[in-house]
């Protein structure tokens, strides 16, 4: 395969889970603010004014190039390396956010379950 060709492949994939991934912390934050579909653009702007991954200036500037590559892939026009890396930088940011706020979830969860659980028995020894 040439490599303009597995630049934009790969482009492609890492584009398709990194939606995924935008939909899911938008998802476990804002649960309300998200429509049925939204575009990849409407995802990376709730994101960024919402503030739901913490970026510095040039992490902002990265994620906000993701909608140029986007378009360049789905209209087949030529992806440079320097997009894919930027791709590779922005995905690794928005897993590492989305595994932050899973594990604040899951603690949460738990938490909640031992506050459940003091009560239950508080209720079983010293009645309601």
């Amino acid at each position: 395969m040439k490599p303009q060709k597995e630049h934009s492949v790969r482009a492609y994939q890492l584009l398709y889970d990194l939606e995924h991934i935008l939909k899911k912390i938008i998802v476990l934050t804002l649960p309300l603010k998200i429509k049925q579909d939204p575009s990849y653009s409407n995802l990376v702007n709730i994101i960024i004014l919402n503030n739901l991954i913490p970026l510095t200036q040039v992490q902002l500037q990265h994620l906000t190039h993701t909608k140029v590559t986007r378009n360049n892939v789905c209209h087949m026009h030529p992806i440079i390396i320097q997009d894919l890396d930027n791709l590779r930088r922005v995905y690794s940011l928005a897993e590492k956010a989305l595994m932050r706020l899973e594990h604040k979830q899951e603690m949460q969860s738990e938490r909640r379950q031992r506050v459940y659980r003091r009560k239950v028995d508080n209720t079983m020894r010293f009645g309601s």
